[in-house]
């Protein structure tokens, strides 16, 4: 099956989700060979629902004017929010049916990348690359919201972190702009709030161990301040909830240098403790080495002969009888009734 926009053609590869408001297609380009491997592919998102999809596209054209508190109103990554481009999710309309856009990728789910980072850099990597995919990009406060499901977020084969805008909860799009809701803070902010509740799910699967030593010690540091913050939900934007997370990054990564130089210098404590008594070390393996090998010369030459003792003199081998060297027949009779 083909799909013809004004930019390109679209080939459906297979049916990922439907239900009565949308169909959800995996699509890749229309030359697209199975054997490439890195080939691009597409998420198609077919609003059935014709008043889902309208509204839908007037939000997401509207999205532009929609730069709230939780946007911030500063730079983020040397580019405001009204600079940024559309460069994620695009839409068309086709046969008067509104169809979504986005790039899909492969990968394994955040969840088990989380498990499989061993370091301090290695976690702190993969969450900056979730913030980036959520504050970076140009993206409307609902399409936030469905990417921080972490039924979405994936980790590819370079452990970049990558979203699927997969909608799964298009009733909280309606919410949002159902009556006075709509381009007010009050849904804005409950909608938010829902986003750090999401993020902080991935958090605490990210720094899991962290969180499970603090709680040991009955100690809350930096880094579980910031997890409670996240379920509470009382960041007012993305960017302060950022660069909180820099702050934390830098202690993180000092913390983890901090206990590698110790485990570090114990070892290094021996070695330089070894390495002072080099000398009788070696004189001490030496002797040693000499000891063994005289142990070993005088059993060589000073064993008894034990072949000669263990000599036994055989008489009988089996009905051959040996006698002076030689060897006789011993002739047996064998009676048979007749």
């Amino acid at each position: 099956m083909l799909i013809d926009t004004p930019e390109k053609t679209y080939r459906i590869l297979s049916l990922l989700k439907e239900d009565l408001s949308l169909r959800m297609y995996l699509a890749a380009d229309r030359k697209w060979d199975r054997k490439e491997k890195h080939a691009p592919r597409y998420l198609l998102t077919e609003f059935v629902n014709p008043v889902l999809g309208r509204e839908m596209m007037l939000y997401l054209m509207g999205a532009g004017e929609e730069c709230g508190p939780e946007d911030g109103g500063d730079r983020m990554y040397g580019k405001t929010y009204a600079e940024r481009s559309w460069t994620v999710v695009t839409c068309f309309v086709r046969r008067g049916i509104i169809w979504l856009v986005s790039p899909y990728y492969e990968g394994c789910s955040f969840q088990e990348a989380a498990r499989n980072a061993c370091t301090a850099r290695e976690r702190s990597a993969l969450w900056e690359g979730l913030l980036a995919c959520l504050f970076y990009e140009r993206l409307p406060l609902y399409l936030k919201y469905e990417a921080a499901a972490p039924v979405n977020i994936v980790v590819d084969e370079h452990s970049a972190v990558r979203i699927n805008y997969e909608l799964q909860e298009t009733d909280r799009l309606q919410e949002l702009l159902s009556g006075k809701q709509y381009g007010t803070g009050g849904g804005r902010e409950a909608l938010f709030r829902d986003i750090q509740r999401r993020l902080y799910e991935s958090f605490c699967i990210l720094f899991s161990d962290h969180l499970t030593n603090a709680d040991k010690k009955r100690r809350k540091d930096a880094v579980s301040e910031y997890a409670e913050r996240l379920r509470e939900g009382s960041y007012e934007s993305g960017p302060v909830l950022c660069r909180e997370f820099y702050g934390l990054r830098t202690g993180l990564l000092e913390q983890e240098r901090e206990q590698s130089g110790q485990e570090q210098g114990v070892l290094l404590h021996f070695w330089n403790a070894v390495s002072g008594h080099a000398d009788r070390i070696w004189k001490c393996v030496y002797c040693l080495l000499v000891l063994v090998l005289w142990a070993l010369f005088l059993y060589l030459h000073l064993r008894p002969d034990s072949a000669a003792a263990q000599r036994t003199r055989i008489t009988m081998i089996g009905t051959e009888e040996m006698e002076g060297g030689t060897m006789e027949t011993v002739e047996e009779t064998v009676e048979t009734d007749g």
